[in-house]
């Protein structure tokens, strides 16, 4: 199920509108979603639950997690798209904040 699209709340002051215009489309934040510091302009921050895998992805040297997510936010660190791309997607069927 694809999530909601909608905007963080409490952000007017740091320029985020109240409309939906510009929001981030879900595929945006898909081929930012792996962890890696070569970024930190164009980032895609996920919350939800962790747990560690079955072993499909894990192997002697690196231990992998699963995330069922809750809330994702994303935003583009520059002047003009701050405030009116900051973008907060939303699972409807899953308990979230």
């Amino acid at each position: 199920m694809a999530p909601i699209p909608e905007r963080p709340t409490s952000m007017a002051d740091y320029g985020v509108p109240d409309d939906n215009d510009r929001v981030l489309p879900w595929s945006w934040a898909e081929e930012r979603l792996v962890v890696t510091a070569d970024s930190t302009v164009e980032v895609v921050s996920l919350e939800g639950v962790a747990a560690r895998d079955d072993g499909r992805y894990s192997d002697d040297v690196l231990d992998a997690y699963l995330v069922t997510p809750q809330v994702a936010y994303g935003v583009i660190e520059r002047r003009d798209n701050f405030g009116p791309c900051a973008t907060r997607w939303r699972w409807p069927a899953l308990k979230h904040r």
